[in-house]
């Protein structure tokens, strides 16, 4: 080394930061201002946590309560006049009806006998016999 170099105790001198794209430095922030803003976060991260947990609870607590049933409207259709069927069934002796079902043009004749049961579906605006289906118990 030289004695120039020796007696030359300054520092190097640092590089200035240049602005990117033309736009200025931006200024520092006080870290009092960032920590009003943590607690801010902070806090509505633990009001979304509380809302979760009650809307959970709320949700367990709804689900267990008895449901209330309101019975379904009833309509009744009536036909007056000439187009009201009628239809003469004679059941043999010990015979009963257990249940009955119409369904459209179809009705469902549940009947109880001395030697077993039987389905009699007929169609009661013609009286014609659909189906009869025996059912054999064993």
């Amino acid at each position: 080394m030289t004695d120039a170099n020796k007696h030359n105790t300054s520092p190097a001198p640092q590089p200035q930061p240049q602005p990117s794209d033309g736009q200025p430095q931006g200024e520092e922030v006080p870290v009092d201002n960032l920590l009003g803003l943590k607690l801010l976060v902070v806090s509505m991260g633990v009001l979304l946590v509380v809302a979760a947990i009650t809307f959970v609870i709320l949700l367990v607590v709804k689900s267990n309560e008895p449901e209330e049933t309101v019975p379904a409207p009833v309509t009744t259709i009536g036909q007056t006049g000439e187009n009201v069927p009628a239809v003469q069934l004679s059941l043999e002796p010990g015979e009963e009806i257990v249940d009955m079902v119409l369904d459209g043009r179809n009705l469902a004749l549940h009947l109880k006998t001395a030697d077993g049961e039987r389905i009699l579906i007929i169609d009661p605006y013609t009286s014609d016999h659909r189906a009869v289906i025996d059912i054999a118990r064993d």
